[in-house]
C-alpha cells in the first residue's frame, strides 16, 4: 500500500500522486475524498481490518516523506504482520519501527538493478527483497534465498499480466507477488493448476 500525506497532514493509501490531476500533497482530506470515493486513510484501513477479525500482510511504501513515527502511531496494534519498504528515496528511518513484534523491512527499488536491490537489502538488515519484474531471473532468487532473505517480485503498473509471465514468476520460487490486479493474478492461477 502507497502512503501519501493530504495537505491537512492525513495518510492515505493512494498510488498515484495526483488524483484527478490535483496533487494530494494539496489537497484537504475532505476534497481528495470528493475526488475519490474509495480514497481511504491508513487508519480507517486498520479499523475496518479490525472490525472484521482480518489480519493480512500490510506491506507499506511511503510514495514521499511520511513520518515514520507517525505510521508507527497508526500501526502499532496492528494484529498482523507489518512489512515496510525502505525506498532509496526518502531514507526511512527503520528505528521506531523495531518496538513492533510483527514488523519486517522491505528493500528494493525499481531504479536499480537485482543484485544492487539484494546487496542494500542484506546491508540494511532487511528480511524482504523487493526486485522488480521482468529484471530478475533465478540466480538472484537463490541468492537472496540462500541469505535468508524472502523475495517480492514488484510487476510495473504499466506492464500488462498474462499467463505465461506469471508462470516464469512463480517458476522462479518468490515468495510475494506485488500487482496492480490481484483478481486477475487469481483467475490466471486457478487456470495454471
Amino acid at each position: 500500500m502507497d502512503l501519501r500525506y493530504t495537505y491537512d497532514h492525513n495518510i492515505v493509501i493512494f498510488h498515484d500522486e495526483t488524483i484527478c490531476g490535483r496533487r494530494i500533497r494539496e489537497l484537504k482530506l475532505k476534497e481528495a475524498k470528493r475526488l475519490d470515493e474509495d480514497l481511504i486513510t491508513l487508519p480507517e484501513l486498520i479499523t475496518w481490518l479490525r472490525s472484521r477479525g482480518l489480519r493480512p500482510l500490510l506491506k507499506l511504501d511511503k510514495k514521499e516523506r511520511v513520518n515514520d513515527y507517525e505510521i508507527l502511531e497508526e500501526v502499532k496494534d496492528y494484529p498482523g504482520k507489518i512489512l515496510v519498504n525502505l525506498e532509496v528515496n526518502f531514507k526511512p528511518h527503520p528505528l521506531p519501527y523495531l518496538k513492533l513484534d510483527n514488523f519486517e523491512l522491505e528493500y528494493g527499488h525499481s531504479s536499480l538493478n537485482p543484485y544492487e536491490n539484494l546487496s542494500r537489502a542484506i546491508s540494511f538488515g532487511a528480511k524482504v527483497v523487493s526486485l522488480t519484474w521482468p529484471f530478475l531471473d533465478e540466480v538472484v532468487v537463490r541468492k537472496a534465498h540462500e541469505r535468508g532473505l524472502r523475495v517480492d517480485v514488484y510487476y510495473p503498473r504499466e506492464l500488462n499480466i498474462d499467463e505465461e509471465s506469471l508462470f516464469r514468476i512463480v517458476k522462479l520460487g518468490v515468495d510475494y507477488l506485488t500487482i496492480k490486479d490481484p483478481i486477475l493474478v487469481s483467475e490466471i492461477l486457478r487456470k495454471m493448476r
